[in-house]
């Protein structure tokens, strides 16, 4: 006894050391923190795993920066989060890592994230991008365990076994040289107000340094242990010294254990504006209250064990983040929604019925037959002589003499003190499957059937007076409710019987939801201190009034709710039970339906993720207002403690970001982004970032000038547009938290599409240009061709008027020839006959060459080319014996050399014509001065083209007639005594056969025709 006294005495004068260190404000302050605060154990946890997102479960530090993101820290690398995304940053995005482990994260005042690295340094996250901290001086130490920023910007860097470093605002490095220092690992750094920095090492004990001069405390010195892994100043200027052993506190100069923390690593300690400390342990959370009065401890929450904590952190919406060493990121949050579970001691998780009786001692029915009772905090389950076969247990009522009366699907059970009786069809029970029990004014007792109607019970009697069915005034045996009002009327809500008032003088009266109530079920009635009648159906939520149902028109109905049951909290707000969570009605807004100020009421709907265990609340099961004015909830997994003066509304718009824009090839996170063409997709990501309920948060975006409204969007936090026109849009989204507070400004990214050249203006103006130089040279082309078609008409004209002329003179001139030696020869009576035939067959021949002209002529120009092969060789000679007649005497000699490969075609009958006038030309026009005359005919050829060459040792052809030897009935000299066809006819036949035509000549040299001509396959 006397130890206990001396122990509570120590701990009393612990605790007062304690609230003198942390001032007079931090109590003032604190004290309504902690009156609205909920217990550890009362308190909602969200746990993040690898198995919905993390990289590890490992994870080191976590805080939530300026900007709004959750910056997680793990020996596998770094983790943005904003609630649904998570993004790793290792070295496969990093490559300028050593490794991927890190210790802490730190923001400085500019938003710049500083990350503790165990092999690369301190890594800065800026504007957007990562980068190694590069300084002068001394070398960074490559594992840094710890940082300090001050306000200044110089920053103090614990190393890993290498001692203390501080960097000046300017970069430059220098270790604080010490013997013993200079080879520890430092795990912690803070500044007290004083400006002493505090150093907390791992083996070695606690340092400061007052700027000069160095001190060591140690176990010696009273410190648990030398082992220090954290640091912490509270708002009194209390250094708070978490060890490997356990909890110290330093307070001018005094050194003092908190006890219950005592033999307990811990890893982490932050103190937050009310100046609670949360402490991060190897065996559970703690917290100490701002007033340092209360002292928690929790090892376990929710199923998972609170061990190997590293980190806690707190977000700007309230939450604390735990980061562990095994059970990977930790959400707790004061929800005012406490869970009441197997986990806490229920029986049975599934729930049918909460009633609070006498002594303010709640009873719980569960579905397995089991019976509750909550006192202080305590759970003790009520065991049963009776044999109830696991029946459902429906209602609970206290009767007489503290008498408890169970509903059941096995009947009445009756519960006096140890003695049990179990009620049914012998007692004047026509049905025993129970649903509801009510006591009403005069002590008598409803049992509420589902089978076999109403039945009214005296306790005084003890026996059934009197029973209502569907023959004795209700519609229906099947009772969902019951209720009684201020006069003593008894309200019975049916399966498909509609609404039945039963009076004071026992008559009744039926009120129906809709003409026909079949399928029907009223599953609850409330009746408010205002008179008005709440009634909860399967069709919906209504009004009950002077015999009307008037129904409630929600904003929004969840797809597939269902409501069961309606509480109504001090401040007269409805809370609807659903299978979907609990739905909150504000007073104000049913008043203003009600009135026709509003034509929808507004609903906010809680579930899992505000703190429910379970959303499923119990179907067609009735729940409880508490005297202290909790809300008692049964759901599928136990009961939910609603406590509505401490669910408070998240007032904090969320940030909003686009985060990145996605194309078919690339990620773009700058806030104007240019694309190139030809991209189909286009995929904005965008987040806001609230993390009280982040599946709750809602969007709206727009496309400008796209989209012309705003389309709303839920829990998806991205959008694709494809085939986008080339041009600039601004991606537009904003967002609201759980409490549908808008953040209207939200975030905006510029997007340019770049046009393919064809879709520019330049392109446009060229396009116009071209059309517009097309149009002329069209019409410069057409005056081409009709002046070409002019000049070839006025050749043709001048060719034939020469011709004609031509033709009359070369025509007439044989004939009147011939004509003229008959007419000689007649006058001749000698005997020289001969000579006349001869003149006058020589004038024939002429004649015929200039027919053949003619003909050639005409072939030419009129029929199409007809191709095939050539065979050279057979061909030039064939030409060759059919001129033979011109050189009788063998005076020339012929000469032909054929090479090449392959098929070259061409119209042969053409190219017999060219090659006749050539060779007939040099037999013409050979020199008869000349003892060596010749014509030597070159052919060399392929599959595509062909070369051929025709020289001769001929009179040649003066250069001023080179250029016209090529015209129509042109002749070189006055000997000729050709038609001056010939040439013009070869001229025009190798360019109808594609190819071109050239001469070289000398006077008495003779003369070389060279021809080219390009392969003409045949037509197929």
């Amino acid at each position: 006894m006397r130890f206990n006294v001396y122990w509570l005495m120590y701990r009393c004068y612990v605790l007062l050391v304690l609230l003198f260190c942390d001032a007079a404000s931090s109590v003032a302050q604190s004290s309504d923190a902690l009156n609205n605060s909920s217990a550890l154990s009362q308190t909602s946890v969200y746990q993040w795993t690898g198995e919905n997102g993390l990289i590890s479960n490992n994870i080191t530090s976590a805080i939530q920066s300026s900007e709004g993101f959750m910056w997680i820290t793990t020996y596998n690398g770094i983790m943005r989060f904003d609630g649904q995304r998570i993004i790793v940053y290792d070295r496969g995005v990093l490559p300028f890592l050593a490794t991927d482990a890190f210790y802490q994260v730190y923001e400085d005042k500019k938003g710049v994230l500083w990350f503790a690295s165990q092999g690369s340094g301190i890594v800065l996250y800026q504007d957007k991008k990562f980068k190694l901290l590069e300084v002068s001086g001394e070398k960074m130490p490559k594992s840094v365990r710890s940082i300090l920023i001050e306000d200044d910007g110089s920053v103090w860097i614990g190393s890993n076994n290498e001692g203390l470093f501080k960097m000046t605002k300017g970069g430059e490095l220098k270790r604080l040289d010490h013997a013993v220092l200079n080879t520890l690992t430092i795990f912690d750094i803070t500044k007290d107000k004083k400006g002493k920095v505090w150093i907390a090492t791992d083996g070695d004990g606690l340092f400061s340094f007052n700027g000069t001069h160095l001190e060591h405390f140690d176990q010696l010195d009273g410190l648990l242990s030398n082992n220090v892994n954290t640091l912490a100043l509270s708002k009194g200027d209390t250094l708070y010294v978490g060890t490997a052993d356990g909890l110290q506190t330093i307070c001018n100069g005094k050194l003092r254990t908190v006890n219950f923390l005592k033999n307990i690593p811990i890893n982490d300690i932050y103190i937050d504006k009310e100046n609670r400390k949360w402490f991060a342990t190897e065996n559970g959370l703690a917290r100490i209250s701002g007033n340092n009065v209360a002292e928690e401890l929790t090892s376990r929450k929710k199923g998972f064990a609170y061990t190997r904590l590293n980190s806690i952190s707190r977000d700007r919406e309230g939450s604390i983040w735990i980061s562990s060493g095994r059970d990977g990121l930790l959400q707790m949050r004061e929800t005012g929604i406490m869970n009441v579970s197997e986990e806490q001691g229920l029986s049975n998780n599934r729930i049918n019925i909460v009633v609070e009786e006498a002594n303010k001692t709640l009873y719980i029915g569960s579905d397995a037959g089991t019976v509750d009772r909550y006192t202080n905090g305590e759970i003790t389950s009520i065991v049963f002589k009776t044999d109830l076969k696991e029946a459902a247990i429906r209602d609970i009522c206290e009767g007489a003499n503290g008498t408890l009366w169970i509903a059941s699907y096995r009947g009445i059970l009756r519960m006096q003190g140890k003695s049990e009786k179990l009620l049914g069809e012998k007692d004047g029970l026509t049905a025993i499957d129970m649903r509801r029990v009510l006591r009403d004014k005069n002590s008598d007792l409803w049992f509420a059937s589902r089978s076999g109607g109403l039945f009214k019970f005296s306790q005084k009697l003890n026996r059934v007076i009197k029973h209502y069915n569907k023959d004795q005034g209700l519609e229906s045996n099947y009772i969902l409710s019951l209720e009684e009002n201020s006069k003593g009327d008894i309200y019975v809500g049916t399966h498909s019987g509609g609404l039945t008032i039963i009076k004071n003088d026992g008559s009744t009266n039926t009120y129906h939801i809709s003409k026909d109530d079949a399928g029907v079920l009223i599953f609850n009635i409330h009746l408010d201190k205002d008179g008005n009648v709440w009634v909860v159906s399967n069709l919906g939520l209504y009004r009950f009034n002077n015999g009307v149902f008037k129904k409630i028109r929600l904003q929004a109905i969840n797809k597939g709710e269902t409501y069961f049951d309606w509480l109504e909290d001090n401040d007269h707000n409805a809370w609807i039970t659903t299978n979907l969570g609990v739905l909150k009605i504000e007073h104000t807004d049913l008043q203003n339906f009600f009135a026709g100020r509003d034509s929808v009421v507004h609903t906010k709907l809680y579930d899992n993720h505000d703190g429910m265990k379970n959303k499923e609340c119990t179907g067609a099961t009735r729940s409880l207002v508490s005297s202290n004015g909790d809300l008692w909830i049964p759901t599928l997994g136990g009961i939910a403690v609603f406590s509505p003066d401490k669910i408070v509304s998240n007032a904090l718009p969320p940030p909003v970001y686009v985060t990145d824009l996605i194309t078919d090839s690339e990620t773009f996170v700058s806030d104007t982004v240019i694309v190139e063409p030809g991209n189909l997709r286009y995929i904005f990501n965008y987040t806001a970032l609230s993390y009280t309920a982040p599946t709750k948060i809602k969007f709206k975006y727009r496309l400008e000038p796209i989209n012309k409204t705003w389309v709303e969007s839920e829990m998806k936090r991205d959008v694709e547009y494809t085939n986008l026109s080339p041009g600039t849009y601004t991606f537009r989204v904003m967002a609201s938290n759980n409490d549908d507070i808008w953040n209207t400004t939200g975030d905006s990214k510029v997007l340019i599409v770049k046009p393919f050249f064809y879709q520019t203006v330049w392109f446009y103006i060229i396009c116009f240009l071209a059309v517009v130089i097309l149009l002329y040279t069209i019409y410069q082309w057409r005056i081409y061709v009709v002046e070409k078609r002019n000049r070839e008409l006025r050749k043709l004209n001048s060719e034939l008027d020469r011709f004609v002329y031509s033709a009359s003179h070369d025509l007439r001139a044989p004939l009147a020839s011939i004509l003229g030696l008959i007419a000689v020869a007649r006058l001749d009576k000698s005997n020289n006959v001969e000579e006349y035939l001869n003149l006058i067959e020589k004038s024939i021949h002429k004649l015929d060459g200039f027919i053949r002209d003619i003909i050639d002529f005409s072939r030419n120009s009129r029929l199409e080319l007809d191709t095939e092969p050539i065979k050279f060789e057979s061909m030039i000679h064939e030409i060759i014996d059919e001129l033979k007649y011109m050189d009788e005497r063998g005076l020339i000699r012929k000469i032909v050399e054929v090479n090449g490969s392959g098929d070259f075609c061409t119209d042969r009958k053409r190219l017999a014509i060219i090659l006749r006038n050539l060779i007939s030309n040099a037999y013409k026009y050979h020199n008869p001065y000349t003892e060596d005359n010749f014509v030597h005919v070159t052919v060399k050829y392929s599959g595509q083209e062909a070369t051929i060459k025709v020289a001769d040792s001929g009179i040649g052809i003066s250069e001023e007639h080179l250029s016209n030897i090529f015209k129509m009935f042109y002749r070189a000299n006055e000997n000729n005594n050709g038609s001056g066809l010939g040439l013009y006819i070869v001229k025009e036949t190798v360019e109808k056969l594609k190819g071109s035509i050239t001469v070289h000549s000398e006077p008495n040299q003779g003369s070389t025709f060279e021809l080219k001509l390009v392969s003409i396959k045949p037509a197929s």
